[in-house]
């Protein structure tokens, strides 16, 4: 035995220091008794409750340890990096209750440890970090599947509200399907459980083999909830079941990766969400609903670098942000479409086989896409996936690709960096790559419409492409899969208005140029009179993405202008483009989803 000298607690940190004597190197286990009690709140080991249909307070024990609450229920190493597995024994009511945890019931004892209870033990777990445990004492029923592999899946709420589950229970069985072909890995586990929680505090949590949920993420009912409800409660889901891959069965080393679990399972969410509903252009909808957000926030010096040292655990909270998430699926998504599809996954896919219950760094998943595309490609050009990426990663912000046409044939791009505000550039802090990317360019032309590829290094003050000398317009960064804003000449803005109006650019292109023009017009880099004339082609816009992309504009302009002779003529002129999309959509609950 090793004599202990002093034990203690080291708030700032919230460690428990263990002072020894002098010990010879080798193996020690530590035995430590503790007791812990059942805390009112919503973090760690907590009491939750919630009201049934007659009216009656029911009550459960559950818990939320990410990202550094397990300490408040058991004594352990509470860092991702620490592995363990876990075998739970939990004591509940013998009558009226169940015991759910990660893993399956191995065992039940009624009369254990006395009259009236019954001990619970459960199988021991792979291994995982210590934010993934989950147990949960509680009075729910549940709704279940088999799936192919023979594997159960199931859906706990309480039972007055177990109807409103089985939307989850069905989208789940298929996205986990869907999951385990793409990453080409089964489920780990022997089984699979969701958990609606009355006061949840977060969206959801991705626990391995238990995921909670907050009831309003989880619940869908035919008769009443919205279309936004419906996508939301999908999304969620989706996001949540590809972390039991992402963060689950690979976890990031420390809190400064992040975006490891984050943005992988925000980028995956959209491609499960589109495989459920294929009709919703989840592609699309990732432009305005999570790439254009993001960038608002990011173009501000607020903002922070994706990948960022951190060391308490207020820096550890804060890391689940914007960035981390949508900033991450962003550069994820724009980093797919440089790669091509065939070689991101293959990269992905052997990332994840490689660090299978093990865990990794940002780096290691750069050298396993940088040799997955070595495979796939014979161009010359830069093809270090880390080389590339960090500019992206370790930096805040984001470029804005300026395009002129240099010549008849020439087309020259260049790039800085876009602030919100131009006149905070002198308190911007400093960067490594001094606030220049390697900007992967995609662009077509009047006279092509096959998509063409260049880059535009950090080291280059400039790209030029040829163009045939015929060509009027460019448009730049399809499909806006790029991270970055694009700013034309005005003869240029002329005729993509017109393409906007004829719809002879897709979708997502026509919700690009939408934002662009507004932020670079709020960012003082076009005039306002640009912006506004482009906006015209509103008046014959049907789809949604488009609208949503330019909605938070028009208000903010609106709000500028309130107190401005010029509000009441810039009001009617926003009714002017509302108007024949407002007649056509009318107050029926009638059309598609996002017509809805």
């Amino acid at each position: 035995a090793v004599p202990i000298t002093e034990s203690f607690p080291y708030e700032p940190n919230e460690f428990w220091v263990i002072k020894t004597g002098a010990v010879e190197p080798g193996s020690f286990q530590i035995t430590l008794k503790f007791s812990g009690s059942l805390q009112r709140g919503i973090l760690g080991l907590y009491y939750s409750e919630y009201t049934d249909g007659p009216g009656n307070k029911r009550g459960l024990a559950t818990t939320k340890f990410e990202p550094t609450y397990a300490r408040r229920a058991f004594p352990c190493l509470d860092e991702p990096i620490f592995k363990s597995t876990y075998s739970i024994t939990i004591v509940r009511p013998q009558h009226g209750y169940i015991a759910l945890s990660n893993m399956p019931v191995m065992r039940e004892e009624d009369d254990t440890p006395s009259e009236g209870l019954t001990q619970v033990t459960f199988m021991k777990s792979v291994p995982m970090v210590t934010y993934l445990v989950c147990f949960i004492v509680c009075d729910f029923t549940y709704k279940e599947k088999t799936l192919c592999s023979g594997m159960p899946f199931r859906v706990y709420a309480p039972s007055g509200r177990i109807e409103n589950t089985k939307y989850a229970l069905d989208i789940g069985a298929k996205l986990l399907h869907m999951y385990e072909t793409m990453f080409d890995l089964p489920f780990p586990l022997p089984k699979s459980d969701m958990a609606a929680i009355p006061d949840y505090s977060s969206g959801a949590t991705e626990h391995w083999g238990i995921i909670t949920y907050r009831e309003t993420s989880i619940f869908c009912n035919q008769e009443r909830s919205s279309a936004e409800n419906w996508q939301r409660v999908t999304a969620v889901i989706a996001h949540e079941l590809a972390h039991q891959w992402f963060g689950n069965l690979v976890t990031l080393e420390w809190w400064n990766d992040l975006w490891l679990n984050e943005g992988f399972a925000s980028y995956v969410e959209f491609k499960g969400v589109g495989y459920i509903h294929p009709g919703w252009d989840m592609d699309s909808q990732f432009v305005s609903r999570s790439l254009q957000t993001v960038m608002g926030i990011d173009s501000c010096l607020s903002s922070h670098p994706i990948v960022q040292s951190v060391d308490t655990t207020d820096q550890i909270n804060a890391m689940f942000d914007a960035i981390s998430y949508k900033k991450g699926s962003a550069v994820l998504r724009m980093l797919e479409n440089f790669m091509g599809e065939t070689a991101f996954q293959r990269g992905i896919n052997s990332f994840l086989k490689k660090f299978a219950y093990k865990n990794a760094v940002t780096e290691d998943l750069w050298r396993e896409l940088t040799a997955a595309w070595a495979a796939h490609t014979t161009s010359e050009a830069k093809n270090d996936v880390g080389e590339i990426m960090d500019t992206w990663t370790e930096q805040m912000g984001y470029p804005v690709l300026s395009v002129v046409r240099t010549s008849p044939e020439t087309v020259t791009f260049t790039q800085k960096r876009f602030l919100h505000d131009p006149a905070a550039q002198n308190d911007e802090e400093e960067s490594k790559f001094g606030y220049k990317w390697d900007i992967p360019i995609t662009y077509i032309t009047s006279s092509d419409p096959t998509i063409q590829r260049t880059w535009l290094y950090r080291e280059a003050d400039n790209v030029r492409v040829k163009v045939d000398p015929g060509v009027t317009w460019v448009k730049v960064n399809i499909q806006q899969k790029g991270y970055y804003r694009v700013i034309y000449e005005a003869d240029i803005w002329n005729q993509l208005e017109k393409l906007c109006v004829e719809k002879l650019v897709g979708t997502a292109d026509r919700a690009s140029l939408y934002s662009d023009v507004f932020a670079l017009a709020n960012a003082d880099l076009l005039h306002y009179s640009v912006a506004l004339n482009f906006s015209r082609g509103l008046v014959s816009e049907t789809d949604y993405v488009p609208w949503d992309s330019v909605y938070e504009h028009l208000i903010a302009m609106g709000t500028l202008l309130a107190e401005t002779d010029a509000y009441k003529p810039f009001c009617n002129y926003v009714s002017s483009l509302v108007e024949p999309i407002y007649a056509a959509l009318g107050w029926a609950d009638t059309g598609s989803h996002l017509d809805k």
